[in-house]
């Protein structure tokens, strides 16, 4: 496990903090993700689970970390802001300013319960990754077949947009999974030469996810289009 924290220090330091489109384009990805999946979410837990309700899970792993990841959208790029502050009485006399500006930590670890193996893990990640964090996600070792499917999911939604592929594997001692993304920023930062044309490309992308609609609205909007 510090194996695997010092690749995500060395990747964070290397590549600078993620930008705004960055940050977007990685919340976006996570309810595509959850969007796209939530029918295998039902089938994985109720595997793992032996019972449980189609309802309940819908609302309690899906729409609520759906939810959160559009509340987090709305609003982060504010967080992202500094903020004044109050200097101290000296300074303040010399004429300084004082603001705090928010930073990520670099990487932050994400421990799922047995009981909500899938929104545990994504209703905090919408705040790790708007504050520019990386994670280290640990599902419940009491839902192998969830965690699979979580494992396979973030493969697939997060492998297309680099250059290199994406490597996962199990935490040795807490049944966890890491994520290493590589070659993910082209060189990283200010650094990179990719940096416009990433933000570019992501918003294109954007585009191009599958939304699913429903059949009444899309007969609406079929008929008044005629």
């Amino acid at each position: 496990m510090r194996d695997i924290l010092e690749i995500q220090k060395k990747a964070f330091i290397e590549n600078g903090q993620p930008t705004y489109n960055q940050r977007l384009d990685s919340l976006n990805r996570c309810i595509a993700l959850l969007e796209t999946h939530d029918e295998q979410i039902i089938e994985a837990l109720n595997e793992d689970y032996k019972n449980r309700s189609h309802h309940e899970i819908m609302t309690s792993e899906v729409i609520q970390s759906i939810r959160n990841l559009n509340f987090t959208i709305k609003h982060f790029k504010k967080w992202m802001k500094p903020m004044k502050r109050t200097p101290s009485f000296m300074a303040g006399m010399l004429g300084s300013k004082a603001y705090l500006e928010p930073s990520p930590l670099g990487t932050v670890g994400i421990i799922a319960p047995w009981n909500f193996p899938v929104g545990m893990i994504f209703y905090p990640a919408a705040s790790v990754l708007a504050a520019g964090n990386r994670i280290m996600a640990k599902p419940s070792e009491f839902t192998p077949q969830t965690a699979q499917l979580i494992k396979d999911a973030v493969a697939k939604y997060f492998n297309h947009i680099i250059d290199g592929h994406v490597i996962s594997w199990e935490v040795p001692g807490i049944h966890g999974l890491n994520f290493l993304l590589k070659n993910a920023l082209g060189g990283g930062g200010m650094a990179s030469l990719n940096v416009d044309p990433q933000g570019k490309a992501y918003a294109q992308q954007l585009l191009e996810y599958k939304i699913p609609i429903d059949k009444n609205v899309f007969n609406d909007i079929e008929h008044k289009l005629g």
